[in-house]
């Protein structure tokens, strides 16, 4: 394996990995999570859809079944940990590493998928 593939599945690996505990945190502390997404002007129905999106994006990127698929599930991923950034810089919430943290594996994970895969 060369060191592009493991820089992929490294950075892959984390992005989903940080979707899956997000989902889970998302449906197991539900109150908790509502609470925050207040905080951040978002509304709160917006939590269960979400968290199946990001377990249906993450399982999507990981087995690359269908390369629109793929491509759609990394969009979403951007658009989400964008406004999460953005969310939490203007809010004043903390917690702007684990989005910020997203980004940088999504950036890695997506333009290292482009070149190995070549989609």
């Amino acid at each position: 394996m060369n060191g592009r593939r493991i820089a992929f599945w490294a950075a892959t690996g984390m992005l989903c990995a940080l979707m899956f505990l997000s989902a889970g945190l998302y449906m197991s502390d539900h109150s908790t999570v509502v609470m925050q997404f207040r905080q951040l002007g978002y509304p709160e129905h917006l939590v269960l859809p979400l968290a199946i999106a990001k377990i249906f994006g993450a399982l999507s990127i990981l087995t690359r079944i269908s390369p629109t698929l793929t491509e759609w599930a990394y969009a979403g991923f951007f658009f989400d940990l964008s406004l999460a950034t953005l969310a939490h810089h203007t809010s004043g919430v903390e917690g702007i590493i684990l989005p910020v943290f997203g980004l940088i594996c999504w950036v890695l994970s997506y333009f290292l998928a482009k070149d190995i895969f070549r989609t």
